[in-house]
């Protein structure tokens, strides 16, 4: 008699997503199907267009206003996020799955300082205070390799480099000790030796915290760096890579 196969950390099954233009809908993703286990990567790769972005905003729920999941299930652990109200799923972003967006500029606010931005969602999440959500920022910065934590706290997003807002992106997304790190195109924006360097980040972060990450890009060079398997989307379509 086998074994029986561990439960995914994040199982999707028949995620059928549209949007709304002009009064037309058109299918952007068709019946994907996707599994994460604990302390696996999974890359994701496709051109633009394909639905990749549009897949990583359907798990959290992060969708614009003219998109629709229009059948589906997404399960993390027991929980099926579809279904989850809105004070529930809140609970789920952050602390239990961090994102990492494809444009830092977009994702950080630039009237705020990093500090702020990074301590937020433990002080909400973890109860910390405000001396210690620091501290905690201080070394999350360090592990993500930004050496001067404390001058980079104080700054503005604008005044870091496009690699130091990512990591600050990503030190944002492990702030709350999340099991799932999504990451969408983390290094689209970045010259070639960063995004090497990003990726190394990543697979030391997986191995040091048996940390889950769906890595989603274009790139398959960088996916291939640090996944355990690779899915292909196409026009929409989701299947495992082979070869």
């Amino acid at each position: 008699m086998s074994a029986e196969q561990p439960i995914p950390l994040l199982q999707v099954r028949d995620l059928s997503v549209s949007y709304l233009s002009n009064g037309t809908e058109k299918l952007v993703l068709e019946k994907v199907d996707l599994e994460v286990g604990t302390g696996e990567t999974v890359g994701v790769l496709g051109e633009s267009g394909c639905g990749k972005t549009t897949m990583a905003l359907s798990l959290l729920r992060l969708l614009p206003a003219n998109a629709h999941v229009r059948s589906g299930r997404i399960t993390f652990g027991s929980q099926n996020l579809l279904e989850l109200d809105r004070d529930q799923l809140n609970q789920v972003r952050g602390r239990e799955i961090g994102f990492v967006f494809q444009e830092p500029l977009l994702a950080l606010n630039p009237l705020m300082r990093i500090e702020s931005q990074l301590c937020e969602g433990m002080r909400h999440h973890l109860h910390l205070s405000k001396n210690a959500a620091r501290a905690r920022a201080i070394s999350l910065l360090e592990r993500v390799g930004i050496t001067d934590g404390r001058w980079c706290l104080e700054a503005y997003p604008h005044q870091i480099s496009g690699g130091m807002r990512q990591r600050v992106l990503i030190a944002t997304a492990l702030s709350c000790e999340p099991k799932l790190l999504i990451c969408d195109e983390p290094s689209s924006s970045l010259d070639r030796p960063t995004q090497l360097k990003l990726m190394e980040t990543l697979a030391q972060l997986k191995q040091s915290r048996d940390l889950s990450i769906l890595l989603i890009s274009h790139d398959l060079d960088l996916i291939s760096r640090i996944a355990d398997r690779t899915l292909f989307i196409e026009a929409g379509v989701c299947r495992e890579r082979t070869g």
